[in-house]
């Protein structure tokens, strides 16, 4: 009686190698593709929330005669204890929380604390609390505890805008993807677009007796390290590789705004000026 010996046959070198260099160019292939996935995705969540705020800031105005609520708003102006922004005046209009920072302090809601989180930038932390990603325009929603001092025709207190007066609403921006601030924080009001800065032939220029010479920069598209920094209140362009800036329009619909440089954005090519 004969037994026959079943031999395993294995892997020799060369074949295994083959596997693991057809892995390492599957994994080569795969992985830019799945991190421009992730950034799409990040990308239109964050188009997804911009759209919630746009449709609650226009719900607001029809509650308050056609005016929008203040980019910020201190005690001093307000009256202690009243400080508030755009931002949790936008979460009292989609009921989640109250009119104040106070009030939507003692909610500790964690609703409150992520919706106004950009998934491509800095996370909320026990340390910078509820870091802004987003700002809006400083013409429509102005920080109503400062004044105009150019001596132009806006000298005086600033006042939030009523949508029915802006004449381009498909055209000017209401909330766009903020610059951040050191560890986290932003400016809840646009800074880069500031009071000064009037629309001429296509492009925004520097004061009221402003030429094309004098041109806006469309900023450096980076954070600021500090409150003083030249970037605080610029549009963020950090979605798709740093080249995307999400913004929310007058009329309600949301469009991505491309960034090619310094002085090259289409933010710049169209008129976010507000004079009525």
């Amino acid at each position: 009686m004969s037994q026959s010996n079943h031999k395993t046959k294995a892997f020799t070198l060369i074949e295994l190698l083959v596997v693991i260099s057809i892995i390492s160019l599957l994994i080569s292939v795969l992985l830019p593709a799945l991190a421009m996935a992730k950034k799409t995705a990040n990308a239109t969540q964050c188009m997804s929330k911009m759209r919630q705020m746009g449709q609650s800031l226009i719900v607001y105005s029809q509650d308050y005669r056609q005016s929008l609520p203040p980019g910020t708003a201190s005690d001093a102006v307000v009256g202690a204890g009243n400080a508030t922004n755009w931002m949790v005046l936008t979460l009292n209009t989609m009921g989640i929380g109250g009119v104040t920072f106070a009030q939507q302090a003692a909610l500790k809601n964690p609703l409150a604390l992520s919706f106004f989180a950009d998934t491509d930038s800095i996370a909320p932390t026990a340390s910078n609390g509820n870091p802004n990603h987003y700002s809006v325009h400083p013409r429509l929603m102005p920080d109503v505890s400062t004044y105009e001092s150019s001596g132009g025709p806006f000298t005086g207190v600033r006042k939030p805008a009523r949508i029915d007066d802006v004449k381009n609403p498909s055209d000017l921006y209401m909330v766009y993807d903020g610059t951040q601030i050191g560890g986290g924080n932003c400016a809840s009001v646009g800074l880069g677009l500031d009071a000064d800065r009037i629309y001429y032939s296509t492009y925004l220029v520097w004061g009221v007796t402003g030429s094309p010479s004098d041109r806006a920069r469309a900023g450096e598209n980076r954070d600021a390290a500090s409150w003083g920094d030249t970037n605080v209140g610029e549009i963020r362009y950090r979605h798709m590789n740093n080249r995307r800036a999400n913004t929310a329009f007058v009329d309600g619909h949301v469009a991505p705004l491309k960034y090619g440089g310094n002085n090259d954005t289409e933010i710049y090519r169209k008129n976010v000026n507000v004079r009525y």
